[in-house]
């Protein structure tokens, strides 16, 4: 969705980078009509809001210049851009509108200016009612702002160690979950990620005015764009109250890191306990309002899901397709031995769980010779480093051929670095019955979580993930160009070559490139002769460039176009039918600006997931 006037040419060709930086509230609820404050850098000259869906409306009030907003914790060399004269900081209002009938999740937001168009944020949609933290002082206990239950708080950490207590009532054996979110956290440093504790607001001999924290199951989850548990955690607990009464939650942040652009939402609801005893598949806390994603096929890892229907959507991929549905086999347990191995016909995908600490799940298969096999892991409800599937392949006789494990020379050059990876290819030199292990990596972990899943199948030589390196929006000037750096990846022994077109291009832009398959690239790198087996797990990686060239008569837009980067296999001088890559937004700054008030969602669409 994309409201706004674009603005009148002014400043249309500074160079000052684009930054946006927060917003506040980070969310809304359905039905709900509000004012969002967004900060950011050089956002004078801002004349529209884009979203991703046609059921979130939103309208610019006013744009104000402010001070320098870097916290005091900013390094040097931050310190140093923030001299730049050409960089300056701004609020701007929006009005936001939310239709009862809007998707649950975030949603992409982003701000046009003159300069272009911005990188998104996230913007929370809820069933629950929101309100905003109180304006009055509430970081002891006894001044703990009173919520509800259910409710959301939109709050914000303004000040260095800062932190909120808000307080609610609960009935004998209640059970309650409580979530902290946030929409941006920097990089490389969980120094901001979110703190949660509960607390009997009962008060101690020492100081009755503390209050005693409470043990609560820890539930937490990765933020958006986080799909594995290694950097960034979000607050998610539970906990069954004994005792009616009034009782408390801090928010605050792991080293005190505050300021005004950080913003967070504190989530109370009650436990639905049906609901509870199902497991969750591993994921963000909260998820995108749309299934789909602005690169449309990504890199296998250990969470994402893996249906029935996969080998099949490969083989689209090949150029080759037809389809396949897989038959599933369920683990039966005992399969402790090789001797118990339940036999597994290929392709299938095969569902077990290591149900204790030290458990190992066997399992065999027929091979010709010659035939080159593919085995993808996925644990759905945790991922390393919590829970390290290990897939071991053994040859008739006991002996290990190949494991999951990928190796590579890292550090000074002198160091191994073993990693797990979701993905084993193994082409068999004899016939035989052949047999394949799985258990935890460690041998010292196991549980109803631990389940997995793992498909055998043929090896299908296809196109795999294609997409730009680092950008999802350009602009362009009339008459200037932008070079993008495309990879894409070669999966399984595919030696077609591929075209690449970039399609819905604004009037008077061009695009054009082609990949070709080569015995260059990897897509893992390591010190020199630092590799095992790279190809039993990796394919090759290919770069291009594309240039987007925009006429020097080319029109301005006044709305961004969503171009669609389309990769179309070529087999034996054959092109089969396009795969789409990737969608970024493009905008054109051209002579002269037209002034006009669009509406509604732009011809091309919106985002349908992660910006």
């Amino acid at each position: 969705m994309f409201l706004g006037v674009p603005a009148s040419g002014k400043g249309a060709e500074a160079k000052s980078a684009l930054k946006l930086k927060s917003l506040f509230p980070l969310g809304g609820s359905q039905g709900s009509s509000y004012d969002v404050v967004l900060r950011g850098e050089n956002l004078d000259g801002a004349y529209a809001v884009w979203l991703d869906c046609d059921r979130l409306q939103a309208e610019i009030r006013d744009v104000r210049e402010i001070e320098a907003d870097e916290p005091e914790t900013e390094t040097v060399e931050a310190a140093a851009k923030a001299t730049d004269k050409t960089k300056k900081y701004h609020e701007v209002r929006i009005a936001m509108t939310i239709d009862r009938a809007a998707g649950l999740g975030a949603h992409a937001l982003r701000l046009a200016t003159s300069r272009g168009i911005t990188g998104a944020l996230w913007h929370f949609v809820d069933a629950e009612p929101s309100v905003l933290e109180t304006g009055q002082p509430h970081a002891r206990l006894a001044e703990a702002q009173p919520l509800s239950v259910p409710q959301i708080v939109n709050g914000r950490l303004a000040k260095a160690g800062e932190v909120d207590i808000y307080s609610f009532e609960v009935t004998r054996g209640q059970e309650l979950q409580l979530e902290v979110r946030a929409s941006e956290l920097p990089p490389n440093s969980v120094s901001a990620d979110p703190q949660l504790v509960l607390y009997d607001p009962v008060g101690s001999w020492f100081d009755p005015g503390r209050g005693m924290p409470l043990e609560a199951t820890d539930l937490w989850r990765p933020p958006l764009g986080e799909e594995q548990a290694t950097s960034h955690r979000l607050p998610r607990v539970r906990r069954v109250f004994e005792k009616a009464g009034r009782y408390a939650a801090e928010v605050g942040t792991v080293d005190g890191h505050s300021g005004p652009n950080y913003a967070y939402q504190l989530r109370i609801t009650r436990v639905d306990r049906a609901k509870a005893a199902a497991l969750e598949r591993w994921g963000p806390l909260v998820p995108a309002a749309h299934a789909g994603e602005r690169v449309a096929w990504k890199k296998r890892n250990f969470t994402a899901a893996m249906g029935t229907d996969w080998l099949s959507r490969i083989a689209s991929r090949s150029g080759r397709s037809a389809p396949v549905t897989l038959g599933v086999v369920s683990e039966t347990e005992p399969n402790d031995v090789p001797d118990q191995a339940l036999e597994v016909p290929v392709p299938a995908i095969v569902k077990g769980v290591v149900s204790r600490p030290g458990d190992v799940d066997w399992f065999q298969i027929q091979a010709k010779a010659g035939d080159k096999l593919a085995f993808e892991a996925e644990t759905p409800f945790l991922p390393p480093p919590f829970f390290n599937a290990r897939v071991a392949l053994f040859d008739p006789g006991g002996q290990e051929l190949a494991t999951n494990i990928y190796r590579a020379l890292g550090g000074d050059g002198d160091d191994w670095i073993k990693t797990l990876v979701p993905k084993l290819l193994y082409t068999f030199d004899k016939a035989g019955a052949y047999r394949f292990q799985v258990r935890d990596l460690t041998s010292r972990l196991g549980g109803e979580e631990f389940r997995y899943r793992l498909m055998v199948r043929p090896q299908v030589p296809h196109v795999g993930e294609v997409a730009i390196r680092g950008v999802d929006c350009v602009r362009l000037v009339a008459g200037g160009s932008q070079t993008l750096k495309v990879d894409a990846e070669l999966e399984e022994g595919f030696e077609g070559e591929v075209a690449l077109a970039a399609e819905n291009l604004p009037p008077g832009v061009s695009a054009a490139a082609v990949v070709k398959a080569s015995d260059r690239g990897s897509s893992m790198t390591a010190k020199p002769g630092g590799q095992l087996h790279r190809e039993r797990h990796f394919g090759q990686q290919q770069a291009v460039s594309i240039i987007l060239l925009a006429d020097a008569d080319a029109p301005s837009t006044s709305q961004p176009h969503a171009v669609r980067l389309v990769a179309r296999p070529v087999l034996e001088g054959k092109a089969t039918a396009p795969l789409l890559a990737q969608e970024i937004l493009v905008t054109v700054a051209g002579a002269k600006r037209q002034v006009e008030t669009v509406g509604g969602v732009p011809e091309s669409g919106g985002p349908k997931g992660a910006p």
